[in-house]
């Protein structure tokens, strides 16, 4: 549950890179999504670039033929 995409990404720079499992704050949610496989909104949080806001957790799992891989 790493970040790659901030819309927009001017200002939200500082949340690329961030890994959403390894928050105490946000670990329940993206948790949620990386067990069901749906898009999970959550929040309001206190953003890392500042404000309050919410977050859609969109996990994504590759099939590499055997099993499928978070």
């Amino acid at each position: 549950m790493i970040i790659e995409k901030a819309y927009p990404l001017k200002g939200n720079e500082k949340v690329i890179g961030m890994n959403t499992l390894e928050l105490p704050e946000r670990q329940k949610e993206a948790n949620i999504a990386r067990k069901s496989g749906e898009y999970t909104i959550a929040g309001p949080y206190e953003l890392k670039q500042g404000g309050t806001g919410a977050l859609l957790f969109d996990p994504i799992y590759i099939n590499d033929g055997n099993e499928k891989k978070f």
